[in-house]
């Protein structure tokens, strides 16, 4: 014949009547779980199943949630960086368009002082064949237009009024006369114009 036991509840205080060599049982009131410990003493555990499942879920949603925060800065980091790489493009592109001009004013600048060099050079291969018309209209063809700087304008006017009066002077010392007029003083022919 089955011995048994009879236990109180420890969740409502129901009477409870269990066979004995039994390890866990329900109590049928309300469904809490216990342990029995040994067969002698009869003594039990109580176990909250509904508080052991919902510390379990809000330990998973604590994980969850710190889970989610660090995906969200990760991706806070991603988009700060990307930002970062955005601002530093748009500064790259705003200082080459604004360089971009002055590059290819100054490539265009030393483009037209190689022209102007080969034009000098032309005017003294003519005065050495004594080509003296020839050379002096080049010489007047000697003028710089880009828009780089006037320090770079002025001495190319500089350079054309030299090799003016160099071809005015070697004309006179081959034929003992000029019929060309050397350049006016720019600066002054500037201020009254």
């Amino acid at each position: 014949m089955k011995k048994i036991i009879q236990l109180k509840c420890a969740n409502c205080g129901a009477d409870l009547k269990i066979e004995e060599k039994r390890e866990v049982i329900y109590c049928q009131y309300c469904g809490t779980k216990m342990l029995l410990d040994d067969e002698n003493e009869h003594t039990y555990r109580y176990i909250d199943e509904a508080e052991i499942k919902r510390a379990e879920t809000e330990q998973m949603v604590k994980l969850k949630e710190l889970e989610l925060k660090e995906k969200r800065q990760e991706e806070n980091k991603k988009k700060a960086k990307m930002n970062g790489y955005k601002c530093l493009l748009l500064v790259v592109g705003c200082v080459l368009l604004l360089t971009l001009p002055l590059f290819y004013e100054k490539r265009a600048s030393s483009k037209q002082e190689e022209e102007l060099q080969q034009i000098v050079n032309e005017v003294k291969l003519d005065v050495q064949n004594e080509k003296f018309e020839d050379a002096y209209l080049r010489a007047k063809s000697i003028q710089y237009t880009a828009n780089w700087s006037s320090e770079i304008e002025e001495k190319w006017d500089n350079i054309r009024k030299e090799i003016i009066d160099y071809v005015i002077q070697k004309e006179k010392e081959v034929t003992g006369k000029s019929k060309h007029k050397p350049e006016k003083n720019v600066f002054l022919s500037n201020l009254f114009q």
